[in-house]
């Protein structure tokens, strides 16, 4: 199977995935429509027969969400996931061939473009390339580590995972606040897999953005492969590679005119927290090697 067709079909798995999610999301906002009404009715017989609550005049727009708590659906995807990480490693070296990321050349630096897929349609391909100054075996201990240690406060850490030790699953939200004023916010499950080759180690991940608030019923998924392999001929080399194809989807097909720069700040926010979480990743990588360097 080519690296493209496996693309497509990821593609293709990442629009069920985020059709079942909005249906499941649909079951629920009609069941909590009904709760929020019989509230409604509980807290105007309540509080407004005493006078004590004013309804319509207040500007309290408060935005605080820190429990994540584990769904049936964080279950579906990591485990939908896993069954399709073997086939995605195993497109490694073609994906870094398209990209240009094969050689080892002095090119170094990140880059982000629009691209078509064979099926013509649009996604975003982000790819980077840089050296440390450490041998492949200290390199190797150190990304491991960085790998386990990139766990922010916000971001909850799935359980249930098969092979725990080379197998990460996490679940995080990014926020931003909008021209419109309003809050844009976006929650991210993340899962990526390690796998050991002989002076090369591949991390391959997957990505399902689910758009909240301002952004509701917008997706995006992400498919991305990862490098660590020495430099040839540099004894105290190493050089990171990764590639990452992040994709839109739209379950209308047609964007609204109205929605047109809603989809747009979302799919810029969604990059922005998918190569800033790899550029954190990068940086920890980087002094987690400074300070094995310092150590006696």
């Amino acid at each position: 199977m080519s690296g493209w067709r496996m693309v497509t079909m990821c593609q293709l798995e990442a629009r069920l995935v985020s059709e079942l999610r909005h249906r499941q999301l649909h079951s629920a906002i009609s069941v909590q429509a009904k709760l929020i009404k019989m509230y409604q009715g509980l807290l105007r017989s309540k509080f407004l027969s005493d006078n004590t609550l004013e309804i319509g005049n207040s500007n309290w727009n408060h935005y605080h969400r820190v429990e994540l708590p584990q769904e049936p659906f964080d279950t579906e995807f990591y485990n939908a996931c896993t069954r399709t990480f073997n086939a995605i490693y195993a497109q490694t070296d073609e994906i870094f061939n398209s990209c240009g990321l094969n050689s080892t050349d002095e090119m170094f630096g990140s880059y982000t473009c629009e691209k078509k897929d064979e099926n013509d349609r649009s996604f975003f391909q982000f790819t980077d390339k840089r050296t440390f100054s450490s041998s492949f075996e200290n390199a190797h201990n150190s990304f491991r580590r960085t790998l386990s240690l990139h766990q922010k406060k916000h971001q909850q850490q799935y359980g249930g995972m098969e092979d725990p030790d080379n197998t990460v699953a996490i679940k995080f939200r990014v926020t931003a606040r909008l021209k419109t004023g309003f809050v844009g916010s976006v929650l991210l499950r993340l899962i990526h897999r390690r796998y050991q080759e002989v002076n090369r180690m591949v991390t391959v991940w997957r990505v399902f953005a689910e758009g909240e608030g301002e952004f509701a019923a917008l997706h995006a998924a992400e498919i991305g492969w990862g490098i660590l392999s020495p430099v040839p001929g540099v004894p105290e080399s190493t050089m990171l590679r990764v590639c990452a194809h992040y994709i839109p989807m739209n379950l209308n097909n047609v964007v609204a005119p109205e929605q047109e720069q809603l989809t747009k700040q979302f799919s810029g926010m969604v990059v922005e927290a998918s190569t800033s979480n790899a550029e954190e990743i990068a940086c920890t990588f980087e002094k987690l090697l400074l300070n094995d360097a310092e150590e006696p």
